[in-house]
């Protein structure tokens, strides 16, 4: 059976969430950069990863090279809640200098309008 990976749109105080569902693996990283790299060539997003099961290694490189994209082009993509596990990898790999995480749609709000003002 093939991975899946669905997501949905909502929008909080005019900024677009991105709510994704499943796996961020090496079988699903290339349809979510693509869909956030569309999104972030236009404006700055807040990803929910509330609903995300796993994400591999593949995944997290997937995460860092969207971010890294986003901010090239003067924008964000903010990580909204991640679970602790994998924000613990993120600092045992010193990758907090590439990602950007928030617990709250409104902290996440205020990072984006700090980062990109």
């Amino acid at each position: 059976m093939p991975q899946l990976l669905r997501y949905s749109v909502d929008i909080h105080n005019v900024i677009k969430v991105i709510n994704i569902v499943g796996s961020i693996n090496v079988t699903t990283s290339a349809k979510l950069q693509n869909i956030i790299n569309l999104l972030t060539m236009q404006e700055s997003i807040i990803l929910n990863l509330e609903a995300v099961q796993l994400i591999t290694t593949a995944g997290l490189e997937t995460l860092v090279e969207i971010s890294k994209n986003a901010r090239e082009m003067g924008k964000r993509v903010i990580l909204f809640k991640a679970s602790d596990d994998f924000k613990n990898l993120v600092e045992g790999l010193d990758y907090y200098r590439f990602l950007v995480f928030a617990d709250t749609l409104d902290e996440a709000a205020t990072k984006i309008k700090f980062f990109t003002e």
